[in-house]
C-alpha cells in the first residue's frame, strides 16, 4: 500500500520573505544595470559614429570618393549622422570649372547617403547642425556650422578642436559637456570622437581625469 505523503506549500510567511529579498537583490543590482546600459548605449554610438567616418574616409583614399562629407543633422529626433560623397568625374569637373567646395548641400552630391546613423538614447556636445569635409590627401578640408567652433580640448598632451562628443541622453535637450569635464559624473559614460585633416579618426573615453584612448 502507497504511503500518505505530507505535501506541505510555502506559508504566507516564507512568501513574504522570499519577495522581501527578490526586491533587496533587485533594488543593490538596478543601479550596476543602469550603469552598464549607459556605458553600452553611449561605446554603440561611438563605434557606429567611428566606424561610419571611418569607412567614407577609406574609400576616398582608395579612389572611390574625391570628396566627402559627414553631416550632424538635429532636424528631427534622434539626431542623424549622414556621410556623402562626390565622385572624381564629379570633383574635377566643379575644380575645372573653378566652382567652389563649400562642404554644404549647395553643392552635387553623387552619392547623398553612404552611410546613416540615427543617435537613440544619446546625445552630442553640440545640438546644432554641424559638416567636416574630408578630401584624398587632405587638400580640402573643411568644417561648417558647430563643428567650426568647437573650443579646444586636451588629447594625450596635444589640443584639439576636431572631435565629437557623446554621452547618454537623459532628456530632449540633453547636452554633453564641453569643458569641465573632471565636474561630470563619472558614473555618466562620456566619449570623444576625434579626427585629423588627414582622415585618421580616434575613439577615447573619459575616465575621471584624462581623455584615455580607445
Amino acid at each position: 500500500m502507497q504511503q500518505d505523503r505530507d505535501i506541505k506549500g510555502f506559508s504566507l510567511l516564507e512568501l513574504l520573505v522570499v519577495i522581501a529579498l527578490i526586491g533587496i537583490v533587485s533594488a543593490v543590482g538596478y543601479p550596476n544595470f543602469s550603469k552598464w546600459k549607459k556605458d553600452r548605449d553611449v561605446k554603440l554610438a561611438s563605434e557606429k559614429i567611428f566606424s561610419l567616418m571611418n569607412k567614407v574616409i577609406t574609400q576616398t583614399e582608395r579612389g572611390q570618393y574625391s570628396y566627402i562629407q559627414i553631416e550632424f543633422d538635429f532636424t528631427n529626433d534622434p539626431f542623424k549622422v549622414t556621410s556623402k560623397a562626390m565622385t572624381r568625374s564629379t570633383f574635377a569637373e566643379r575644380l575645372n570649372q573653378k566652382k567652389a567646395l563649400d562642404c554644404g548641400d549647395t553643392i552635387p552630391w553623387d552619392n547623398s547617403k553612404v552611410n546613416t546613423y540615427e543617435g537613440n538614447n544619446v546625445a552630442l556636445h553640440i545640438n546644432k547642425a554641424g559638416t567636416v569635409c574630408f578630401s584624398k590627401g587632405a587638400t580640402h578640408y573643411d568644417l561648417k556650422g558647430e563643428l567650426d567652433n568647437n573650443p579646444n580640448v586636451t588629447l594625450e598632451d596635444a589640443t584639439k578642436d576636431d572631435y565629437i562628443i557623446i554621452c547618454y541622453k537623459k532628456a530632449q535637450n540633453t547636452l554633453c559637456p564641453k569643458d569641465n569635464f573632471k565636474k561630470f559624473n563619472k558614473d555618466e559614460p562620456l566619449y570623444l570622437i576625434g579626427w585629423s585633416r588627414f582622415g585618421i579618426v580616434t575613439k577615447f573615453k573619459w575616465d575621471g581625469d584624462v581623455w584615455k584612448r580607445l
